[in-house]
């Protein structure tokens, strides 16, 4: 099991924050594997559906690569760490379920992400009804009963997806471990060097049983040492109750966003959007750009002007001008009117060539038709064979076709009819497209 570390004091929390060179690299760390981590659990009994209650969060599209543990408090309602969505948005991320990431039983959109305005907890808003897609899954609530010290010194459960640093084990492993303090805000645990909760695991559930017998959710892992068998610290779930019911019941904080989502919109030249119940924006005019839509992922936001209006590399014809943008500068190439040529357009884009000859035009017949045997009425089934080739080599014949297709490539790029130069570099437009998505992508944590 793996978690996000951040340095506090002498202990790495489970957080976003650099090594020192007091504190072992990572590379360091995976010579230490964890130790007596269990695929089921052992401080409780958990049914087949609770354990798919259990899961991981995900980038979209990317399930087999976990970055933090959540559980289902509710068919839609996911518990986790706040840590794990900073720099993210709902739209980025996704919910799986399933004893491996590689193998999921399922993985689910997420809608909404919010954070807890002062803890390190968050909840995710599914996109669906998890139990409507596998209705043997059962959620675990969290615990709604304060906690006092009189619970110190049970064992309880930890669960997640992290780090084991053994290239056998991967999935879904537990941790038995004991619960050693109870603060404000937050529990104490401490694996006692035999077991214990570690990177990736952030988020993911400390659970024990209620005077019910019922399994709830105690808290979710916040930061802990470094060893990842020593004391570790979880946000409590009681201490937030009013704030996920709010969630469990249908219902949404009230947020500066209103009407705003994630997509956003153009203010004039400004983008603005919705990112964790703020609103966001950027002046795209302070950039030298223009506010515009960018895709699906991105939403709206700042794009270059087009250096060629509307006229793309294709072209099109203005009159008898053959207009074409070839990198990034309008190229207006005059059609030769006096030598018959006019601006045409076909698959392959704008040229300048011969008008298309008429189709129902039929040459004149040559003295040599006139002593042509008569064919017969069969002759009127279809086209003579002779104005069909006829056509055909008009066609092929136009001024400047066969340039078109040989430049025209596979990409869309069609040169001028005689051009010099090659073709625009590819990897041009994908820098741009990759530098779009990371700036409304915020920065990656590996948690």
């Amino acid at each position: 099991m793996r978690r996000h570390l951040i340095l506090v004091s002498a202990l790495v929390a489970v957080g976003c924050a650099d090594t020192t060179d007091s504190v072992p690299t990572a590379i360091d760390q995976t010579q230490r594997a964890i130790r007596n981590g269990t695929r089921d659990p052992e401080a409780l009994d958990l049914s087949d559906g609770q354990l798919l209650a259990l899961g991981w969060l995900h980038s979209r599209g990317r399930a087999a690569q976990p970055f933090c543990t959540g559980t289902l408090i509710s068919p839609n309602v996911v518990a986790t760490a706040r840590h794990c969505i900073e720099g993210r948005t709902g739209s980025r991320i996704a919910f799986g379920v399933g004893q491996h990431p590689e193998d999921p039983a399922a993985t689910f959109p997420v809608a909404a992400a919010y954070g807890h305005p002062d803890l390190d907890a968050a909840v995710l808003i599914l996109g669906e009804d998890a139990t409507d897609r596998l209705p043997e899954l059962v959620p675990i609530r969290h615990n709604r009963v304060a906690l006092t010290d009189e619970i110190v010194g049970r064992e309880v459960q930890a669960g997640g997806f992290g780090e084991t640093y053994d290239p056998s084990r991967s999935g879904r492993y537990f941790a038995t471990v004991e619960l050693i303090g109870v603060q404000r805000t937050e529990i104490t645990v401490d694996g006692r060097g035999r077991q214990g909760i570690c990177f990736g695991d952030s988020g993911g559930p400390v659970m024990t049983t209620d005077e019910a017998g019922e399994v709830v959710v105690l808290a979710v892992e916040s930061w802990g040492d470094q060893s990842c068998v020593g004391v570790d610290h979880l946000t409590r779930l009681d201490v937030i109750d009013d704030w996920l019911g709010t969630f469990i019941e249908g219902g949404v904080p009230e947020t500066e966003c209103g009407d705003l989502d994630y997509l956003g919109r153009c203010d004039g030249v400004v983008a603005e959007w919705c990112e964790n119940g703020a609103i966001r924006r950027q002046d795209c005019g302070q950039r030298g750009q223009l506010c515009d839509f960018v895709s699906d992922d991105v939403g709206y936001f700042c794009l270059d002007n087009p250096p060629c209006g509307d006229v793309d590399s294709l072209g099109e014809c203005d009159g008898d001008l053959l207009k074409r943008c070839r990198f990034g500068e309008l190229v207006v190439q005059p059609c030769d009117t006096e030598a018959g040529e006019v601006c045409r357009s076909d698959r392959g884009g704008a040229f300048c060539g011969l008008p298309q000859p008429e189709e129902d035009a039929a040459p004149a017949p040559t003295p040599a038709e006139d002593a042509a045997p008569d064919p017969g009425p069969a002759a009127d089934a279809g086209v003579p064979g002779d104005e069909a080739d006829a056509g055909a080599v008009d066609v092929d014949a136009s001024p400047g076709e066969d340039d078109e297709k040989s430049s025209g490539g596979g990409d869309g790029c069609v040169a001028a009819p005689g051009a010099e130069g090659g073709e625009a570099p590819a990897g041009l437009a994908l820098l741009a497209l990759v530098a779009l998505r990371r700036r409304r992508g915020g920065r990656t944590t590996r948690a």
